[in-house]
């Protein structure tokens, strides 16, 4: 999490909010809004929904009590904090309180969620423990994403002036498109196999560099373009038109490349990926099913979507998810 002094939008796959985080305040829809998909694929009847609905709703109002008291007590450390001299008892009492208080709901989360799956038939629990498996699969998945072996999806639209995509992996958030140790291991790929592969995104990535140089060129050439008077359509059109068709260049190589690195791969293989590849499009249902408590939330380093806002608290920094529909207040370290 950023500092209090920073306002940062991370975009990406929306995995939910970290595991022990509370995500409540906003209390949960009427029935009527639960997730139709998930209530399909998990074959919950109206009583079950509804159920799930109330406890959900039960412990909100309970949570939403100690939320306003963890804002209070994090008002009072930044009094505390202008004081001179400053008293190490008083702040270290609230910083007490605010993990107890942490602690609580957390245990409290987890017991929701132990009561909503008792619930659940043994067909239903078999049709849950299958979204947690995937679920559990998502650090894989998105390394086989990057290393350019799976579809990584519909991408975050660019919202501006110019329509820039210097690159799948850029815009995905991919740090390389190496393959890592982790998707070295689940797949059993051997040294050759990784050089392979490595190989083939490297040259590709080389490509999609002089590629984005030349956008940023065309980039620049268009605001000179818009700020003339008057202002010339043909010459903005041709360099906009040149951008779309690089992006389009930039797509069709990037099936090409997939289409490479996955014929390195034996049959075994293959079928590993096959399944990595069935967990990656249950993704929409393991985000509802978090949203529901029904799952364990993601883990911090894949959750996305969040927007930190200013706290008067030294430690303890609010931020707003907006992966469940509607904002819910979740407190983490920074």
């Amino acid at each position: 999490m950023m500092r209090a002094d920073k306002l940062v939008l991370i975009a990406g796959f929306l995995f939910g909010v970290p595991a022990g985080l509370p995500q409540t305040i906003i209390p949960n829809p009427p029935s009527s809004l639960f997730p139709s998909d998930l209530r399909q694929y998990l074959s919950l009847t109206d009583s079950q929904v509804a159920a799930i609905v109330q406890m959900t709703a039960d412990y909100n109002q309970a949570a939403s009590t100690k939320q306003q008291r963890t804002l209070q007590l994090q008002n009072e450390i930044g009094d505390l904090d202008r004081q001179d001299p400053l008293d190490p008892m008083a702040i270290g009492v609230r910083y007490a309180e605010i993990e107890s208080i942490r602690r609580d709901l957390a245990n409290q989360l987890t017991a929701l969620r132990g009561k909503l799956r008792t619930s659940f038939t043994d067909g239903q629990q078999a049709k849950l423990k299958a979204l947690d498996d995937a679920r559990k699969l998502q650090p894989v998945i998105i390394e086989a994403q990057c290393g350019n072996l799976l579809d990584i999806g519909p991408l975050t639209p660019y919202f501006g002036p110019i329509p820039i995509r210097p690159g799948p992996n850029l815009n995905f958030g991919c740090i390389s498109a190496r393959i890592s140790s982790e998707l070295q291991q689940y797949l059993s790929l051997s040294s050759d196999q990784v050089d392979a592969i490595n190989s083939l995104n490297s040259n590709n990535q080389q490509i999609n560099n002089s590629r984005g140089q030349r956008i940023a060129q065309l980039q620049a050439e268009i605001v000179q373009e818009t700020a003339k008077d008057p202002i010339d359509p043909l010459a903005l059109g041709t360099r906009y038109v040149e951008i779309d068709t690089i992006n389009r260049d930039i797509d069709a190589d990037l099936v090409t490349l997939r289409s490479q690195d996955n014929a390195v791969l034996n049959d075994a293989q293959r079928v590993k990926l096959g399944s990595l590849d069935d967990a990656r499009k249950l993704q929409p249902l393991i985000s509802e099913a978090q949203c529901e408590n029904l799952l364990d939330s993601a883990s911090p380093s894949t959750i996305a979507g969040i927007i930190s806002v200013p706290s008067a608290a030294i430690g303890l920094y609010p931020s707003f998810s907006f992966s469940c529909g509607t904002p819910s207040l979740i407190f983490s370290a920074p």
